[in-house]
């Protein structure tokens, strides 16, 4: 079967059937990368940018609690795709656009992702063509 999806709304309806997720807190100057194996493409479930929780990340309670919802942003940049690299930090436009704490502080990534099976053509920016085999 061939879909066309639009990735940064659709994408996890259409993977009903999604199964290993992996929770990732990417820090303030890190980088996401996740890879998929072969025929197998990102999907991601939730994805928050800020000060959600006290962890690995951030250790004060300054500004705790802001955030903002990125999984149109990680739907948009991974989601389809068996890999993808995002930086985590200011010169990141995509996040800074959402971003709803300080800019002085420094925010950090939560994604919540799966790799399922199929394969993908970039159509267009926000477009792919994601291939999968329904039993």
């Amino acid at each position: 079967m061939k879909y066309i999806v639009n990735i940064s709304r659709e994408i996890q309806n259409f993977l009903i059937y999604l199964s290993g997720c992996v929770p990732e807190e990417v820090c303030f100057g890190s980088t996401f990368s996740p890879r998929c194996g072969s025929r197998e493409v990102i999907a991601v479930t939730t994805a928050e940018y800020g000060r959600m929780d006290l962890g690995q990340c951030v250790q004060s309670e300054f500004q705790l609690g802001c955030q903002a919802d990125a999984r149109q942003v990680l739907d948009r940049l991974c989601s389809g795709r068996s890999s993808c690299s995002i930086d985590v930090d200011q010169r990141n436009v995509d996040l800074s656009d959402i971003n709803n704490c300080s800019p002085d502080v420094m925010s950090y990534l939560k994604v919540d992702y799966h790799c399922v099976q199929g394969e993908y053509t970039v159509i267009s920016r926000d477009y792919i063509l994601y291939t999968t085999t329904v039993h």
